[in-house]
């Protein structure tokens, strides 16, 4: 994947927070030498509701 023109890589895994089971999506780029991280948190359940849209704002996200 790519955000803004610079490769990036998104990893999804689960946690567990007391009895809360969560679900997490982090992608991670480099630009100008510095590591960025945007991560998407949601109820493990309900996790694929949204991600259509983070989708869309990975794909809208720009640099200044």
């Amino acid at each position: 994947r790519e955000v803004h023109d610079i490769p990036a890589f998104s990893y999804t895994y689960k946690a567990v927070y007391g009895s809360t089971e969560l679900r997490l999506m982090q992608t991670v780029f480099v630009y100008n030498d510095l590591v960025y991280s945007i991560t998407y948190t949601a109820h493990a359940d309900r996790f694929d509701e949204h991600i259509d849209d983070v989708e869309q704002m990975l794909d809208q996200f720009r640099m200044r």
